[in-house]
């Protein structure tokens, strides 16, 4: 194993010394598993094949329903599904 020294500004210090005591894995642990989590993610989404341009389409309509505030509550989409399945 060898080492790296990186620099942290004062938050994510804090936050590292934060979950080091909540979870009770060393500074050096979290971060090593950090690290394989970000690698990992990275290969996955290399590996998943892009949005057709259909799916790309139906997310921005629904992003720009959403900017506008066109979106429905947790309630009533509940209320759709008990409805529906029930």
């Amino acid at each position: 194993m060898s080492t790296l020294t990186i620099d942290l500004d004062a938050a994510q210090e804090a936050r590292l010394k934060e979950l080091s005591g909540r979870t009770g894995r060393s500074p050096g642990a979290l971060v090593r598993e950090a690290l394989d989590v970000y690698a990992e993610a990275l290969d996955q989404a290399e590996q998943t094949p892009p949005y057709s341009p259909e799916e790309i389409a139906a997310i921005e309509a629904g992003l720009t329903a959403a900017d506008r505030r066109e979106v429905s509550s947790h309630e009533d989409v509940f209320e759709r599904l008990r409805l529906k399945y029930g």
